[in-house]
């Protein structure tokens, strides 16, 4: 048996719903916007990867933008909207950690690192990983090598 006003309940309980779908749209549009944030935009994905795939020419930014098809604005305000570091920094950090990896993990001539990443001269490619790592890379070599063995 039903309570008397079990009825007049069902109909507030659905009309508080139906006031509620336009909150419930809101937080679900909310989501998919938070969602959204958690992925990476496809072009910025493929600028890490063409930083991968091509290091030595970290120098020269038109390069990746022509390869992006995307002008130089557009990439600078993708990653600011993405809350990342202007194209320069990202090309810099991750050519940084290549070359860091590759001083930890191999043997190779720090002279043939400087012409395989495009650097000038060994005196360069010094500056530039002790900019980023606080050492030489004699000496970054030899704390990190025993990481990777």
């Amino acid at each position: 048996m039903r309570p008397r006003n079990a009825g007049r309940q069902q109909g507030k309980l659905s009309e508080n719903m139906k006031n509620d779908i336009p909150k419930q749209k809101e937080t679900l549009n909310q989501l998919d916007q938070n969602s959204a944030l958690l992925t990476e935009h496809p072009i910025l994905a493929e600028f890490k990867n063409l930083i991968h795939q091509y290091p030595q020419n970290h120098w020269d930014l038109q390069f990746y933008l022509k390869k992006l098809n995307v002008s130089r604005l557009t990439l600078h305000r993708l990653t600011v909207s993405n809350n990342e570091a202007p194209p320069s920094m990202i090309v810099k950090d991750i050519v940084a950690n290549e070359i860091a990896k590759k001083l930890a993990s191999t043997e190779i001539p720090i002279k043939e690192l400087t012409s395989r990443y495009g650097f000038s001269s060994s005196a360069s490619l010094t500056r530039f990983i002790k900019k980023h790592t606080g050492l030489s890379p004699r000496k970054f070599r030899a704390l990190n090598s025993l990481d990777y063995i």
